[in-house]
């Protein structure tokens, strides 16, 4: 599979993930909305590649707190007095829906001093009414808080349904640090990525792969619509769609008859943007008839990949699981112990 070849500029951006191991197919509902398991002829372009993701909030999310002097020559904070949390994801303020800081900085300053903020805590709805105050430095009303509006990181693509263009990436959920949960989007793009470089992990430490997006100015190859406990999808473009055969192999998707303890391997990218077959030992099925999570526990055998990363690292979420010639699943996260 060879990426097209395109420009390759900026910085990279990096996730953190949470440690297990975990297959994605069966009766997950995302990855049965995105590819029908059940059909026992169904078939994907299983991929590897690396990929980068940039994500918009659905509202800011409150990160922390910056307390500013007011023209009275006195210290405020006027976010922390109204009782504003870290954590708090702010949807919209006296009515006006608020996607992204610039959002959220026009409504503030157009206040007059008395706003009402809508929130997300905890998934449960609050209002909180406030007085934004006005800042003796830019003379403008403030709320006193840091928030962010997106998330970005580099990840891999397990497939692309060529039916209708869907994919299914990292194989788990985006989180949000600051409040221990799914990160809520209102949309994304997919990029392409090239790994630069690795860090291997040890003991205690899940190493990490990174990497830059390629051509992060455009408009990338897809978006992203859903972020759920299973994984990230979206829709790839019609240019992608065009060179198929450049984004993966075609390949059946297992109906939960092929999968078995013993050898397979996993595809995924630990330098540059070529997916390079690895072989591991699926070493145990977690309830895989009964459950409707399909946990599965797998080691890397692979001297190749033990040289190059010691074994799974953050960034290879959503490589794909191969057995027998199918597609049985994904990597998600590492054990460091």
């Amino acid at each position: 599979m060879n990426l097209p070849d395109k420009k390759k500029t900026y910085a990279a951006f990096f996730m953190t993930f949470v440690l297990l191991f975990s297959v994605v197919f069966g009766t997950r509902t995302s990855y049965c909305d995105a590819v029908s398991a059940a059909s026992e002829n169904r078939c994907v372009y299983v991929s590897g590649m690396p990929i980068g993701l940039q994500m918009k909030s659905n509202g800011v999310v409150v990160t922390g707190f910056l307390g500013f002097t007011n023209e009275n020559n006195k210290f405020v904070n006027p976010s922390l007095d109204a009782g504003v949390m870290i954590g708090d994801r702010i949807t919209a303020i006296s009515g006006t829906p608020v996607n992204s800081t610039k959002e959220l900085h026009s409504c503030v300053v157009k206040s007059e001093g008395h706003c009402v903020l809508d929130i997300v805590r905890n998934k449960e709805n609050y209002t909180i009414s406030m007085s934004p105050d006005i800042s003796v430095e830019s003379h403008e009303f403030k709320l006193g808080l840091w928030v962010k509006d997106s998330a970005a990181g580099i990840g891999t693509l397990t497939f692309v349904d060529p039916e209708n263009g869907s994919y299914a990436a990292l194989g788990h959920g985006i989180g949000d640090a600051n409040t221990e949960s799914l990160f809520e989007i209102s949309g994304g793009s997919l990029y392409g990525a090239v790994i630069s470089n690795t860090v291997i992990g040890r003991v205690g430490m899940p190493g990490e792969l990174q990497g830059y997006f390629i051509e992060p100015d455009s408009s990338g190859i897809g978006d992203i619509s859903k972020n759920d406990d299973s994984g990230v999808y979206g829709t790839v473009s019609s240019a992608v769609l065009e060179e198929i055969d450049s984004y993966g192999v075609l390949m059946p998707v297992d109906d939960g008859t092929v999968i078995h303890t013993g050898d397979a391997s996993i595809l995924s990218t630990v330098s540059g943007c070529e997916p390079v077959s690895y072989s591991v030992e699926i070493l145990s099925l977690s309830d895989y008839e009964n459950s409707d999570v399909k946990n599965i526990s797998l080691r890397i055998t692979d001297d190749e990949l033990l040289k190059q990363t010691g074994g799974i690292v953050q960034g290879m979420s959503g490589s794909p699981i191969i057995q027998d010639g199918c597609l049985v699943g994904a990597v998600t996260h590492v054990l460091v112990n």
